[in-house]
């Protein structure tokens, strides 16, 4: 089966790719991770202080950071014509590898795929709730 993956715009369409900032957990509890916007040239406005959070109530099922260049497929995956860094997917490779692994204990839950990319890195997060995006100033 292909890797199929749509764009997802949280916060609306203008949110441009993003950077990796840090991540912030509390044990059993939310995780946070906290990207800014990509400045495209040195002459770029970005406000420091502005972060995009992307905070999970409970823990994610499972998630992965890799560096980019070990993402081939992936990225080959991904639309053509893309603008953010915000990927949602239901046909995935992760995914997949993930139910394999699990055997049966989440064969009866649906899950998804959400996949951040920026620059260097990527984020995969296998969800059964979608996390709450929101801006910090």
């Amino acid at each position: 089966m292909k890797d199929f993956y749509e764009e997802w715009f949280p916060l609306g369409d203008d949110l441009p790719l993003l950077d990796y900032v840090s991540m912030e957990s509390i044990y059993a509890g939310k995780l946070k991770f906290l990207f800014k916007r990509t400045k495209k040239s040195t002459y770029d406005a970005v406000n420091l202080n502005e972060k995009i959070v992307v905070e999970f109530e409970l823990q994610p099922i499972s998630y992965r950071v890799s560096d980019e260049s070990y993402r081939q497929r992936t990225l080959n995956a991904l639309p053509t014509n893309r603008n953010g860094s915000f990927f949602i997917s239901n046909q995935s490779f992760f995914l997949r590898d993930f139910y394999s692994d699990a055997g049966e204990i989440y064969q009866d839950i649906e899950c998804e795929h959400l996949l951040i990319v920026t620059p260097n890195t990527y984020f995969d997060f296998i969800l059964d709730e979608r996390p709450q995006i929101y801006i910090s100033h």
